[in-house]
């Protein structure tokens, strides 16, 4: 595995932890404005039991659900446990690149991880992936290809394997079923990031995204029951998937080979 030591302790504490906070409490933002077609820094937060403005203390991305013990200042109803652990993994993610991966590396994949994990909550909640992420995410794999860290006819392999694959799994399922059986937003995800994981590890993310979604559609069915028209959002378990299979690649550079060629 190959890592990069290229920045202190000192440095991690002082752009790590900050930025991942911030980040961290946009994406908060992100998933619940953009749902409901507001702007993202437009309406301040507030509790939505009381519909109250938090104190200062409780608007410390991470620190003030912990200051606050999880409760409205105002009206001590539950914050929304979501938001925290948003901001608590995003910081815990963000640190953690900046510890082992060059400055590049590091702000490129806290960038694609923060919109990943943004758009596997919105479409979890809401059924949908928005545009506006789609093309965020298509930006921050061109921010990969500007960096180095992606090859260029790389990019171009996995755009048109996925426009192939998409194309038969969506003409497939409508010769059997009558229906595209792929939403349109899990396709537009899918293309975007073909660009930053090329043709392979693309195969990979979707093949493992389905597995993925498999074992939750079995499992969830002791209880909701088996049916083929019990639909499930997919677009969680691709992002889920593409996050797991960009890091390893930061990480191990060769993962490809080891995953086609394995010992």
């Amino acid at each position: 595995m190959i890592f990069e030591y290229s920045l202190s302790f000192a440095a991690v504490l002082i752009v790590g932890i900050p930025l991942g906070l911030l980040w961290g409490r946009l994406l908060t933002r992100i998933i619940q404005q953009i749902p409901l077609n507001k702007p993202v820094f437009g309406d301040r937060t507030f509790c939505h039991h009381c519909h109250e403005k938090p104190y200062w203390s409780a608007r410390i991305p991470v620190l003030g659900f912990i200051l606050e013990k999880g409760r409205c200042p105002h009206c001590r109803q539950d914050l929304e446990l979501r938001n925290f652990i948003v901001e608590f993994v995003t910081v815990f993610v963000v640190v953690l690149t900046f510890v082992f991966f060059s400055w590049a590396q590091a702000l490129q994949l806290s960038l694609m991880f923060g919109l990943l994990w943004a758009i596997a909550w919105i479409d979890w909640d809401e059924w949908v992936i928005p545009d506006p992420l789609v093309i965020l995410v298509f930006i921050a794999a061109l921010l990969g290809l500007g960096l180095g860290q992606v090859v260029i006819d790389q990019s171009l392999w996995g755009l048109g394997a996925m426009a192939v694959f998409f194309g038969f799994i969506m003409g497939l399922h409508w010769l059997m079923f009558k229906e595209s059986g792929l939403g349109w937003g899990d396709a537009k995800l899918g293309l975007a990031l073909s660009i930053w994981l090329g043709p392979f590890l693309s195969v990979f993310t979707f093949f493992a995204a389905t597995i993925l979604a498999l074992i939750v559609w079995i499992v969830a069915g002791f209880k909701l029951g088996y049916s083929r028209s019990r639909p499930l959002q997919f677009g969680p378990f691709i992002a889920l998937a593409a996050m797991a299979f960009g890091i390893a690649r930061a990480i191990d550079p060769l993962i490809i080979t080891h995953l086609l060629l394995p010992k």
